[in-house]
């Protein structure tokens, strides 16, 4: 999984935690500092956008795909990566796993009661503690990133 000095890029649509890293909010009064981290997360994003656009349109099951385990995700979307990558270096991927069992999806909202870790609460410990950590360490790569340019 992701260690302490990792992270996540998100945009504006994900919350803000320790392992998921996002700009400030537009609202916000923004000092020069947090204009700059800002700046420096938009720069990028465009071409990682591209990439899983590009990558989505290789692998339209990608766009419907729903998983009850991380893990599963994870390797699935790993997978795409290597066989769009094995595509565009023109060589054929050696010993394609054959059927390989499944782990069930969600299907619908009836599922995902059978399954309490899929829906965080909002208050939850848990997650406060990781938005104030995420806090925390926005801070500190904002003012990282405007020292070093």
């Amino acid at each position: 999984m992701i260690g302490p000095n990792q992270h996540i890029l998100g945009d504006g649509a994900y919350i803000l935690t320790d392992k998921v890293i996002n700009p400030y909010e537009r609202d916000e009064a923004l000092n020069e500092v947090q204009q700059h981290h800002n700046t420096v997360l938009s720069s990028c994003r465009p071409s990682v956008e591209r990439s899983f656009g590009f990558l989505k349109m290789r692998c339209p099951r990608l766009k419907y795909f729903r998983s009850i385990t991380i893990e599963y995700a994870v390797d699935h979307i790993v997978s795409c990566f290597v066989l769009n990558n094995f595509i565009l270096e023109g060589e054929e991927p050696a010993g394609l796993p054959g059927n390989r069992q499944q782990p069930p999806f969600i299907n619908g909202a009836d599922d995902v009661g059978n399954f309490p870790y899929v829906n965080v609460e909002p208050d939850h410990p848990l997650l406060l503690e990781a938005r104030l950590n995420g806090i925390e360490k926005r801070e500190q790569i904002a003012a990282l990133l405007f020292q070093r340019r």
